[in-house]
């Protein structure tokens, strides 16, 4: 990853206030910082998140098999150990 890509994954953990302009800080969960690397074209963080969302029973992985979200990583062996390790089908779409 290049240093443009750590800054905007820096500032996405910044978020400003719309009432007061100010900046004020939240805490981003694993689910989201997976999202922002896909987002990114990594194929390695976001799977290191997902695992972290995983171990932490988060409640947006139910739907992984699902939609767009996460179709740039379906090839990849360790999202499809991911999805096995939820016990999920690495091909089973959810209805």
């Amino acid at each position: 990853m290049n240093s443009t890509n750590v800054i905007l994954v820096r500032k996405s953990t910044t978020v400003l206030s719309p009432s007061s302009g100010e900046k004020e800080r939240y805490t981003a969960t694993p689910l989201a910082f997976a999202l922002i690397y896909c987002g990114l074209d990594d194929k390695d963080q976001p799977i290191t998140y997902l695992e972290k969302a995983r171990q932490g029973h988060a409640g947006g992985l139910l739907a992984i098999n699902v939609g767009q979200l996460w179709a740039s990583l379906r090839t990849e062996p360790a999202f499809t150990q991911l999805v096995s390790a939820m016990g999920l089908s690495p091909t089973e779409k959810i209805a």
